[in-house]
């Protein structure tokens, strides 16, 4: 197993002690997610599982495929696993699932490790331990992201039998993936006529308004409508667990004022200013490494535009493009920064990817230039 190292201020002297301290520190890093995936329920909030107690209350009725029906699906997915709500082995296996998707997205894309990096890496390996170590949706979502670096790397033919994939999670498990797929396809095609991140973000914008005109046409709904009926329900229940709800940020209706309101949204999933703004320690704290995340992504993806198309890395580029697109169709539905969080779980591991994209070849290019001074 490839060992990451903190970035050491003396490589010569200091490696084999790098070497064997980061191997410690990961080893035990390890364990306490394992740890945490078994026990997480008696030291985090219940509202975490609320859908693990849903979809165990389905198990029982559970019995074949129903187009569109996600909670009954996943229930039966488990079923047929024979996993049931606290089942201690299924949550040892999905935690080392979850570690060892973080390790193939990162592997082959560093030597060494930052501070901010280590950070930025175990947050988000423990968040997807506590999402997807129990009876979850998101953790199916996992097993259909896992093989799509591989499938990227053989290019179109590889992204379209990824698409099959994921097309049949859509029709039976979630019918808006349709959306993020036609987005993930459309957001791949530009990306090999432009070289700059700019023009990519105002594409993503203009894809939320060919959407919000798409959902007016064929339904005649405001593009935000799905988020605000789910909200008011839970206005109107007095539902005090939503508390990092995401409220209309313009009041009124219509094709403009919709489109506004789901591109600001967006655009909070990178900058969270609303979570912010309420002013709670534990939001402002969460805020900060979603924009640290997001920075270090956007700066990747910035420096891979820029190469020669003849030397892009594929892979990065397509893993980017999946990244916005389900996240630009997260913007029409989620109902919460919370469900927002959680369903970009399986997702963690492509950012790291990306992020990574061209350490270790700056790595490289340090090391030869201090052989060569």
């Amino acid at each position: 197993m490839k060992v990451f190292r903190l970035i050491s201020s003396d490589k010569k002297t200091g490696s084999k002690n790098d070497v064997f301290i980061s191997l410690f520190i990961w080893y035990m890093a390890i364990a306490f997610l394992l740890f945490l995936a078994v026990y997480k329920e008696t030291v985090i909030p219940k509202y975490f599982f609320f859908d693990a107690n849903t979809i165990a209350d389905y198990i029982q009725y559970a019995k074949s495929l129903v187009p569109g029906d996600s909670f009954a699906n996943t229930a039966l997915f488990y079923k047929v696993l024979g996993v049931g709500r606290t089942s201690f082995v299924f949550s040892i296996l999905a935690a080392i699932i979850i570690v060892f998707g973080f390790y193939i997205h990162v592997k082959n894309r560093t030597n060494t490790l930052s501070f901010i990096d280590i950070a930025l890496l175990y947050f988000y390996m423990l968040l997807s331990v506590i999402y997807m170590t129990l009876l979850s949706k998101d953790f199916i979502v996992l097993l259909i992201i896992l093989p799509f670096l591989y499938l990227s790397k053989k290019r179109t033919a590889g992204l379209i039998c990824w698409t099959i994939l994921a097309a049949f999670y859509a029709f039976y498990f979630r019918t808006y993936w349709f959306l993020f797929l036609g987005v993930f396809w459309g957001l791949y095609l530009v990306c090999g006529l432009i070289n700059k991140t700019n023009k990519l973000f105002i594409i993503c914008i203009l894809a939320l308004l060919f959407l919000a005109i798409v959902l007016q046409i064929a339904l005649g709904v405001d593009v935000d409508n799905f988020r605000k009926i789910v909200n008011d329900v839970r206005l109107d229940q007095g539902n005090e667990n939503a508390n990092s709800m995401i409220l209309p940020f313009i009041p009124g209706g219509g094709l403009i004022v919709g489109w506004l309101n789901v591109s600001l949204t967006w655009i909070s999933f990178m900058l969270p200013f609303p979570l912010i703004l309420s002013l709670s320690l534990y939001y402002i704290v969460i805020s900060l490494l979603v924009i640290m995340l997001y920075y270090k992504f956007w700066y990747a993806l910035k420096i891979e535009l820029q190469k020669n198309k003849k030397v892009r890395n594929n892979s990065c580029i397509a893993l980017a493009c999946l990244i916005l697109s389900f996240t630009l169709t997260q913007s029409l539905f989620e109902p919460d920064y919370g469900s927002y969080v959680r369903h970009l779980a399986p997702f963690y591991p492509l950012f790291f990817y990306v992020i990574f994209a061209n350490k270790s070849n700056s790595i490289e290019r340090d090391d030869e230039s201090s052989t060569c001074g």
